[in-house]
């Protein structure tokens, strides 16, 4: 069963809580809602009421297709990035409790690829949501979020040392045996590197190579699953007591 895709690590709607090196952050009442500008009107009052806010509690920033590649090309790729953006983010810079991030309806960027993506840019504490009135990869979102936070605190995050991972889990589930890992990022090679390598086909539409690691491994032993007890606890625990 799959568990996750991130950075960008892990599941869709779950939290998940990081601790780096700090920017300093603002008071709580600090607060920016971003909005895809490709959405309808009813569909940006839609999210505004999804994040619970009016216009009045927040500053609002309207997110373009062109800011998203401003931001994200040189780490994401360019069909992920599309050329609508139509995700919005609710960002709150706070004092304490580390980062914390929720999703809903994006298939792409995940809440540790947010919370990574922010922790690497030198975040140490915020709350933020992510989401769209229907599916979507969430490019325009995590775009907005980096914007968001740079509105809402006052600090230029550094986007030299943002790193966005997209990683996948795949559990074995209740008869598989095998459990994996793959971890994928595109990178920027130097340019005579870059040359050889777009001549050989390697370098995508954004000038970004893109690199796969990939782990596989049993989570029972071959000897184990051989022997007359196979994989029954029951069985192995009356033969220890048996011996004992």
């Amino acid at each position: 069963m799959k568990k996750a895709k991130s950075m960008a690590a892990i599941l869709c709607g779950a939290c998940l809580v990081l601790s780096g090196t700090a920017v300093p952050t603002m008071a709580d009442s600090m607060k920016v809602v971003t909005l895809g500008a490709d959405l309808s009107d009813e569909q940006k009052n839609t999210m505004m009421r999804y994040f619970n806010v009016d216009s009045s509690q927040v500053q609002i920033l309207t997110i373009t297709n062109q800011d998203e590649r401003d931001h994200l090309s040189a780490y994401v790729p360019l069909e992920q990035i599309g050329t609508r953006t139509v995700s919005c983010a609710y960002v709150k810079p706070t004092q304490s409790g580390g980062i914390k991030v929720r999703t809903a309806n994006l298939n792409w960027v995940t809440c540790n690829m947010i919370a990574t993506s922010l922790s690497t840019s030198g975040v140490k504490n915020c709350e933020v949501v992510a989401a769209c009135p229907f599916e979507v990869s969430g490019t325009g979102a995590l775009t907005g979020i980096i914007m968001a936070y740079e509105t809402a605190s006052g600090e230029k995050l550094d986007e030299g040392k943002n790193v966005i991972l997209d990683i996948e889990v795949q559990g074995a589930g209740q008869s598989g045996q095998c459990v994996s890992v793959r971890i994928s990022h595109g990178y920027r090679p130097l340019p005579l590197v870059g040359q050889g390598m777009g001549l050989l086909g390697l370098v995508g539409g954004n000038g970004l190579v893109r690199q796969e690691v990939f782990c596989e491994m049993r989570i029972h032993d071959e000897w184990a699953l051989e022997s007359e007890f196979g994989l029954s606890y029951e069985s192995w625990i009356d033969r220890w007591e048996e011996k004992a």
